[in-house]
């Protein structure tokens, strides 16, 4: 929230669009975020989120066989 400044609306004093009193900002957020884990930090007017992806969304590694070892061949 914003507060309107001291000299808002007095005798002589000019203002053009002066943004102040409360807002908010919806977002819409893909799926496979985990939530519970969610991070916001305010700093120096800026709002900081982290939000990390669920762990059911992250990237599996899955090892390969190759079959049987490989055999030498005499030439």
């Amino acid at each position: 929230e914003r507060k309107a400044p001291e000299n808002f609306g007095k005798e002589g004093y000019v203002w053009n669009q002066i943004p102040y009193g409360k807002f908010e900002r919806v977002l819409d957020l893909p799926a496979g975020l985990d939530l519970e884990k969610l991070k916001a930090h305010l700093h120096e007017g800026f709002l900081d989120v982290q939000i990390p992806l669920a762990s059911a969304m992250k990237p599996k590694t899955i090892p390969i066989a190759t079959g049987q070892a490989a055999k030498q061949i005499a030439a």
